[in-house]
């Protein structure tokens, strides 16, 4: 059973980061499951930059001992995810 919370939890906060990040770059909405794919997605590059630029984590929100999502890191990765998307829409 919590397991099947994390999941909604992750879910719930990808889709949350990915409108947001959606709404900064000003790309028009996608529906609910692509919003979920590039908050994950976005959310993977965050983390990626952070680790190999060697970041410290601003902002995350601890799920369990040893589940935590970063916040700040995945906001900024999607906002980048969501760039490049426009920036390769706009090209067409």
């Amino acid at each position: 059973m919590m397991l099947f919370i994390k999941i909604v939890v992750f879910v719930t906060l990808a889709f949350i980061i990915g409108s947001v990040s959606s709404a900064i770059v000003g790309l028009s909405r996608r529906g609910c499951f692509l919003t979920i794919i590039i908050g994950l997605i976005g959310a993977f590059i965050g983390n990626i930059l952070s680790s190999v630029l060697g970041f410290p984590d601003l902002l995350y929100l601890r799920l369990s001992d040893k589940l935590e999502f970063p916040l700040m890191w995945s906001l900024i990765g999607t906002i980048l995810f969501v760039w490049i998307i426009s920036l390769a829409l706009k090209r067409k």
